[in-house]
């Protein structure tokens, strides 16, 4: 044993340490010159983290440089490829997002294949692949990295750094109901990343636990904040800090549009809360940012939540998680016991006494040798088949689906967690549509070894292997934020509120509250495209089979908005599959524009 630690010491000592955040390794290829960056902090558990590549092409001719990421045990857990082709005396950038919940896949190397030539990076991304309780935090910021700061705010926030009884009664209080939650195993990662190297996709900020937006310096550009808030409203948690803070705020409609009194939750210390979507803002205008005790203690109550609030998959639970959704689709994994049954009562009769019968009736005796492995094959393969098709070889599913729809800015969140069993795999695999994301669910994050998991990146990119194998249920939460046209249109009178179906899908349940807080409750169904005129109600109806708005934070949908059962859901994204839904619920919580629905 004593051996064995001695060699281990000695690997850790010659192994190439980890970038820290931002950190870049250039790598020559071919003609190219290629930086990799992964600008995100350590110890990434869950999500994607972000992959920055860009090469540089100093010759006259064009060229191509195909990527491929590889992580996992023996880099075979994980496989992303890429083709990036770059022109004469161009500088060439992508963005690859990298799964962080593989299992031993935080930390990936690249091989990089041009000209005939290859070559290969050292480490790149989390050095966490065992912090499994671990959470992340990052801070956003014009400068970007500021020396030891990170280090500092992580030994603040983290309990491990604590070994008095205060230091963990601190934690307690804070909300933390469970011994792993504030135990010496805890910790927290922060790290700072400059506005230019923060992600224009919203999947890339599924591995934080936590952002922090220091607007005191201005803010970014416009596509990374769009992508931020479309994190925030699948579930995320921002806290946006600086010196005179809501004035700097007041012109961005992702973030005025929320900081309204109806979306308003419990203030803490030295910051305003509100509701975003699935997710939360919290407004900070001071100086400072987690140097100030009110934030830091802010940040940690985000952080220690009983019930996290993003859909995004992590061993540590999500939304969907404990009473949440786990889902499987009827039927499979259940035997046909009685075919089976008389399949081999058939079996037995042919195999015995009707062959032995014909055997001797034609005086051959010896074709029993042949006849018995014949009629065993013949019944192995009938069984076989009928095991097959007895499941069919389509895709069948079990989907449990939530949208948010933010009728003022046309945006609509969806979350949708489902259970897959296809028959046959179709080769493509996955292909999700834009401002889609993929992560395996439940216990399937604890991804078999003999599994790898293939990403094909691109425009259109793919998702084989492990994601959708063939005659396997697995469980998977697919994410989308994207634009949408569709309505609930609402019109108000005194008393009463018209309202046309224009969804697109049937609906099933509905309440609907006004701007002013009065009430009104569909009685029936809706069909696609239907108007139908409701009264107002005397008292707040029982929402009792219909989806609060947001169960863990606000107990009463708010002013203006509604919340309806459908009869499909009519936001989620099929990733280029023919669906057989057999069982699941869908739901859509609406927030209505100023004076009704455009």
């Amino acid at each position: 044993m004593i051996r064995l630690l001695a060699l281990l010491l000695v690997l850790l000592a010659l192994a190439p340490p980890s970038p820290a955040v931002g950190e870049q390794q250039n790598t020559q290829v071919g003609r190219l010159s290629v930086v990799a960056t992964s600008p995100w902090p350590n110890a990434a558990t869950k999500g994607y983290q972000p992959l920055q590549i860009q090469a540089e092409n100093p010759s006259d001719q064009p060229a191509e440089v195909e990527i491929l990421v590889k992580a996992g045990w023996g880099n075979e857990g994980m496989r992303i490829e890429r083709t990036l082709r770059v022109e004469p005396l161009q500088r060439a950038t992508v963005e690859m997002l990298v799964p962080a919940y593989i299992w031993n896949s935080q930390e990936f190397r690249l091989e990089l294949f041009s000209d005939g030539d290859r070559a290969y990076t050292g480490s790149l991304g989390s050095t966490g692949s065992f912090a499994m309780y671990a959470h992340l935090v990052a801070v956003f910021s014009k400068a970007g990295s500021s020396s030891g700061r990170g280090e500092t705010w992580s030994k603040a926030l983290s309990p491990a750094t604590t070994s008095t009884t205060w230091g963990q009664g601190r934690w307690r209080n804070l909300g933390l109901h469970m011994e792993k939650d504030w135990s010496a195993n805890v910790s927290v990662t922060v790290g700072d990343v400059a506005f230019e190297d923060m992600s224009r996709r919203w999947e890339a900020y599924s591995s934080l636990d936590l952002a922090v937006l220091d607007v005191e310096g201005g803010l970014p550009a416009s596509a990374e904040l769009e992508a931020l808030f479309a994190w925030v409203r699948l579930g995320g948690v921002v806290i946006l800090a600086g010196k005179d803070a809501n004035r700097t705020l007041a012109g961005v409609d992702a973030v005025s549009e929320w900081t309204d009194s109806r979306f308003a939750l419990d203030d803490v210390p030295g910051a305003q809360r509100y509701q975003c979507g699935f997710g939360r803002i919290l407004v900070v205008p001071r100086s400072g940012l987690l140097d100030d005790a009110r934030l830091r203690d802010a940040a940690l109550g985000e952080l220690r939540q009983r019930v996290r609030t993003d859909w995004t998959p992590s061993t540590r639970g999500s939304r969907g998680s404990g009473e949440g959704l786990r889902p499987r689709v009827p039927g499979i994994g259940a035997l046909p016991y009685r075919a089976f049954v008389a399949l081999m009562i058939l079996f037995a009769i042919l195999v015995g006494p009707v062959n032995f019968f014909w055997t001797k009736r034609r005086g051959k005796p010896a074709a029993l040798l042949f006849t018995i492995p014949l009629l065993a094959l013949g019944g192995a393969l009938l069984a076989l088949g009928y095991g097959f098709f007895w499941q069919g070889v389509d895709v069948k599913t079990h989907s449990d689906t939530v949208a948010l729809l933010d009728q003022r800015s046309g945006l609509v969140s969806n979350a949708e967690v489902r259970a897959v069993y296809a028959g046959l795999a179709p080769g493509q695999g996955l292909l999700p549509g834009q401002g889609t994301g993929i992560f395996p669910w439940g216990t399937d994050l604890m991804n078999r070894e003999d599994v790898r998991y293939e990403i094909r990146s691109g425009p259109e990119s793919s998702y084989r292997g492990g994601f959708l194998p063939s005659r396997l249920q697995v469980r998977q939460a697919i994410l989308t934020a994207r634009g949408s046209k569709l309505r609930l249109q609402a019109q108000f009178g005194a008393d009463s509120c018209t309202l046309q179906n224009g969804l697109g899908v049937d609906l099933e349940e509905l309440v609907v509250r006004g701007h002013d807080g009065a009430w009104f409750e569909l009685e029936g169904r809706l069909d696609a495209g239907g108007t139908v005129s409701l009264s107002k109600l005397a008292a707040p109806p029982d929402l009792e089979g219909l989806a609060a708005f947001h169960p863990e934070a606000l107990a009463v949908l708010p002013r203006g908005s509604y919340s309806a059962r459908t009869s499909t859901s009519a936001f989620r994204d099929d990733c280029g599959l023919e669906l057989n839904e057999l069982s699941g619920s869908h739901a859509v919580l609406g927030v209505l524009a100023k004076g009704g629905s455009r």
